[in-house]
């Protein structure tokens, strides 16, 4: 994972604030970048990953975006509730990217995981074509952290 565009994240993440490891995501060597903020009088943890992949497909991303979301859970989600939550960035950085799989990213992500005060926000970075699909409308479920998680991917995933 030692492209030009990974490297830019990394320094992304580290400048703004998050601890950066390289560990395994579900089947993905990844950056795995996290930080905790306080928003609206709750604590986020938040952690991105970030994992190289030469296509993007739709059953891929939706099985990066378990494996980070279990991640999250498992290391700062036992107290979930009314006061504090997780949110996970998963990233796939591709040469390309399916169709199905831009679809899914650029609308709201349904977890479809078990759990309360968690959320996903997946990406992908098609390489070769130079664009960052992710969503970037409103969502009225979460409408409280939005503009937080939305500037978070706009920070550490601009257009290549």
């Amino acid at each position: 994972m030692d492209t030009d565009y990974a490297a830019a994240v990394r320094q992304r993440m580290e400048a703004d604030g998050c601890a950066v490891t390289e560990e395994r995501v579900g089947q993905h060597a990844a950056l795995v970048g996290y930080r905790s903020n306080w928003r609206m009088l709750n604590k986020l943890h938040l952690i991105t990953t970030v994992a190289r992949v030469p296509n993007a497909t739709r059953d891929g991303v939706d099985e990066f975006v378990k494996a980070s979301v279990t991640l999250v859970k498992q290391r700062h989600g036992a107290a979930r509730g009314m006061q504090s939550g997780v949110v996970a960035i998963p990233a796939l950085l591709a040469d390309h990217a399916d169709d199905d799989a831009i679809e899914l990213v650029s609308a709201p992500y349904r977890l479809k995981l078990g759990g309360f005060a968690a959320m996903a926000r997946p990406v992908i970075v098609e390489l070769e074509a130079g664009h960052v699909h992710a969503f970037r409308g409103f969502r009225v479920w979460g409408a409280a952290f939005h503009s937080y998680i939305r500037g978070k991917v706009n920070l550490y995933f601009p257009e290549p």
